[in-house]
């Protein structure tokens, strides 16, 4: 009798300890559906309009691919050691293409990874228009994007990256930045990248001067074209 009812409560905890498993791989799907349910409840309520209602469904699933997870809680969860580790996988190469991170000291690449923030845009947004007061650069991950004046226009890509003229020398904006495709991207705000430069004051100089040799030459292009 001892050992039936022994087998009985191993096998009911077996079953509720699945169960669970179950459940908690399946968690962040459930918090997907969740979510978006909760998204076109509010797009009902606000009685928004058709058009403006699918582009809100379609930046959704296309920023969280079916499963929803939240980085900063995440990264929470984890040491700062570990922050870094997962970033430079996720990341580090945007970086890379950039000449102005490009070579730089090994903490201060670390520091700029902690601060990036990944936005999604969809074809034929404005990520940035000329003269607006510039807040963040941008590292495309995936996508291409339009640079525009009203006499210069160029395409960048993967690995390409724009707005860094106006992180170190907060003026306003030298074009219109326009998605082309879907775009995943990394940004970095101007004030988060003024924080890590306080740590590294040769990097800062030196930046500074490169920053304001790129936005003559930019302007010398823009008169040119």
């Amino acid at each position: 009798m001892t050992s039936m009812v022994t087998g009985a409560l191993m096998y009911t905890m077996m079953v509720a300890n699945i169960a669970a498993m179950m459940t908690n791989v399946d968690a962040p799907s459930k918090a997907y559906r969740s979510r978006f349910n909760q998204i076109e409840d509010y797009m009902t309520y606000r009685k928004l309009p058709r058009e403006l209602r699918t582009r809100i469904s379609n930046y959704y699933q296309a920023r969280h691919q079916g499963k929803w997870f939240d980085d900063a809680d995440i990264f929470k969860l984890v040491s700062k050691s570990l922050r870094e580790e997962i970033l430079n996988i996720l990341c580090a190469n945007v970086l890379n293409g950039a000449p102005m991170f490009k070579s730089r000291d090994a903490n201060f690449i670390n520091a700029v990874l902690l601060k990036l923030h990944h936005e999604v845009f969809q074809e034929g947004d404005i990520i940035i228009h000329q003269n607006a007061p510039g807040d963040r650069m941008f590292f495309i991950e995936r996508g291409r994007v339009l640079v525009m004046t009203t006499t210069f226009q160029k395409e960048l890509s993967d690995g390409d990256y724009f707005g860094e003229i106006c992180l170190l020398t907060k003026c306003k904006r030298t074009a219109t930045v326009q998605a082309m495709t879907l775009c995943h991207l990394f940004s970095l705000s101007a004030r988060s990248f003024e924080e890590v430069l306080q740590g590294f004051p040769e990097i800062k100089e030196d930046l500074d001067k490169t920053a304001n040799e790129r936005l003559i030459h930019l302007r010398g292009q823009f008169l040119l074209k």
